[in-house]
């Protein structure tokens, strides 16, 4: 089962806190490399430029700071796209649902 993240629609100047990790479950070093959030649902694809806060460590935060970012209500596919020269790699794939605010 995939790891959800559940966000209302509209919200904006959240942080969205990730732990990179590699296939053993270890930090992933993000030294040198750029990190952007991608989601998608059919033609829909969002991406979001990421903060690297401690490379070593692999923690990376999102600063939604477009409030049109989260204005569709429903279940998104996403992954961290890690971006260096020559080189991408996707982490795992996990959820965001976007849920109605009240």
């Amino acid at each position: 089962m995939l790891k959800t993240i559940r966000v209302k629609q509209y919200n904006y100047g959240i942080v969205l806190q990730f732990e990179v990790q590699d296939a053993e479950g270890n930090p992933r070093d993000l030294t040198g490399l750029e990190v952007v959030l991608k989601m998608w649902r059919g033609e829909t694809v969002k991406a979001l430029t990421c903060t690297v806060t401690d490379a070593a460590n692999g923690l990376v935060s999102c600063t939604v700071t477009d409030q049109d970012f989260f204005d569709t209500v429903g279940v998104f596919l996403a992954e961290l796209e890690l971006r260096g020269q020559d080189y991408v790699e996707d982490t795992e794939s996990f959820l965001i649902e976007v849920v109605e605010s009240q």
